[in-house]
């Protein structure tokens, strides 16, 4: 169960589909979207590989599909949520590559990034 999205309980947040479809799709398909969205940012872009690769092993990694932010302390929200942050900045100049909105729907749905990551 995620935190902070009121939605009906036949749709969810979504950046790439809409709510209703967005319901039907589980985790397990937005993570390998997201792994497929690495996958291309990497091979088109050498710059981004090297800098995302150091987050594979936890923001990317399938245990991650687990993430419930109500159920971590306050030092473990801040630790994941400044690798998000940093994250974030890496993916950000590859915005208007398509490849990067599937890593930003995993982004929002296990992390909601959209609630916990405005700019102020």
């Amino acid at each position: 169960q995620r935190d902070v999205i009121k939605t009906s309980r036949k749709s969810k947040v979504s950046f790439l589909f809409d709510n209703k479809e967005a319901y039907r799709i589980d985790d397990e398909v937005i993570y390998t979207l997201c792994n497929k969205g690495l996958e291309e940012l990497s091979s088109k872009h050498p710059a981004f590989r090297t800098q995302i690769e150091a987050y594979k092993e936890d923001v990317f990694s399938e245990d991650s599909l687990n993430y419930y932010r109500g159920g971590k302390t306050q030092p473990e929200v801040d630790a994941i949520d400044a690798r998000l942050k940093q994250v974030l900045m890496i993916l950000s100049p590859y915005f208007m590559d398509a490849a990067s909105y599937k890593v930003l729907e995993f982004l929002i749905r296990v992390y909601e990034v959209h609630a916990f990551h405005k700019m102020h």
